[in-house]
């Protein structure tokens, strides 16, 4: 024999649902906007942010950075930035976990990860190409020697004063038409 429940203790039951699908979507919201990542290269020299949507929030270079041509640069923060997208990538799946699991938008979420590690990729990614025929990256100029002598530099002769102009007379300055 079935159970029959009462219309109060069935919208009872209801009001408790709604109110956990409520909490979980807060909580939801919050572990996303949470989700952001921040990496950095192995070298330090380029450090990204990652947004919960996989786009590039913040790019930094360091003092670092001078020392890869611009090939091997490009190389670098394309790598960090996979590595930043990934992360973040399994930071939303966490936060959509309890939420969606066993959803077909909890399947479709982890296909769209990432999976490569940026660490073990495949040389045919034609940043590395460029990277590994480019020449190197200058080299800052040699320091100067440790000990110069000291250097006197004159100062350059004066000049001789200038003749005094000879005094005006008012008179004379009403003649003049210009």
């Amino acid at each position: 024999m079935a159970t029959v429940i009462g219309t109060d203790q069935w919208l009872a039951q209801y009001k408790n649902k709604i109110a956990g699908v409520q909490q979980a979507a807060a909580e939801l919201r919050e572990n996303l906007a949470a989700a952001t990542v921040t990496t950095s290269s192995p070298d330090g020299a380029v450090t990204v942010t990652i947004a919960p949507n996989g786009g590039l929030g913040d790019l930094k270079f360091s003092h670092r950075a001078a020392e890869h041509s611009y090939a091997e640069l490009a190389a670098l923060v394309m790598k960090t930035v996979a590595k930043g997208q990934r992360a973040v990538s399994e930071k939303v799946v966490e936060a959509f976990e309890p939420v969606g699991s066993g959803t077909s938008a909890m399947e479709l979420l982890t296909s769209l990860a990432p999976e490569e590690d940026p660490e073990e990729q495949a040389p045919d990614n034609p940043y590395d190409d460029l990277a590994a025929g480019a020449p190197p990256a200058p080299q800052p100029p040699a320091p100067p020697p440790a000990a110069l002598p000291p250097v006197s530099i004159a100062a350059p002769a004066a000049a001789p004063p200038r003749p005094a102009r000879p005094a005006v007379d008012d008179d004379e300055f009403d003649e003049r038409p210009w």
